[in-house]
């Protein structure tokens, strides 16, 4: 078994969540904006993301194409670090937040610190847990993630660990989520883990 360290995670912090709703960029101008002008940033604006310093108090990470931590369209897995805005109008599209959260709109959000994420980030059923929300799971449970990415393009699902009497007999190696291999899927879920592709 080779052992790998575990990824970093980046924590937003952020409160003021609002009702449920769908979004999509269509419906908020300032998620649409965001996604295509972080060419604007100057040297002035520091890197913040995954493994960077997180941004100074009244400011939030923006992240292109609101990837929140993932891989954007230009290949970039970090923002910028903006001021959040002084105020927000009254106004509640309801988007979802980097940290899993739903905020009224992008100005909302951004005022609590955090970027707008991909509405399905939101939509995950259950306990959310992993990569960007930084948030773990019982130590009876796993992060149960729907892509082989251990969460690095939306949260995760908190799932009760299987017994280990249920697991197959067999051993067909696969690679989890903490670097480590496993004999299968399940024994990495007995040990806490999700499926990774690789074991990096």
């Amino acid at each position: 078994m080779t052992k790998r360290a575990a990824p970093l995670i980046f924590l937003f912090l952020a409160s003021g969540a609002c009702s449920s709703g769908a979004y999509s960029l269509g419906s908020d101008p300032q998620a649409l904006d965001d996604a295509g002008n972080d060419a604007g940033a100057t040297d002035a604006d520091p890197p913040c993301g995954v493994g960077l310093a997180a941004c100074p108090s009244g400011s939030y990470c923006d992240f292109a194409d609101d990837a929140c931590g993932g891989i954007a369209a230009n290949g970039a897995t970090h923002g910028i670090c903006r001021t959040a805005p002084a105020s927000c109008d009254g106004s509640c599209t309801t988007v979802c937040g980097c940290d899993g959260l739903e905020y009224c709109n992008a100005c909302v959000a951004e005022r609590a610190g955090v970027d707008v994420a991909p509405a399905e980030w939101c939509a995950t059923s259950g306990r959310r847990c992993g990569a960007w929300l930084g948030a773990g799971c019982a130590p009876d449970e796993f992060c149960d993630f729907a892509e082989v990415d251990c969460g690095a393009s939306r949260p995760g699902e908190c799932l009760v660990r299987p017994d280990i009497s249920a697991c197959p007999t067999s051993c067909n190696p696969i690679c989890a989520c903490d670097g480590v291999e496993y004999c299968t899927e399940c024994h990495a879920h007995v040990a806490g883990y999700d499926r990774a592709q690789t074991c990096q």
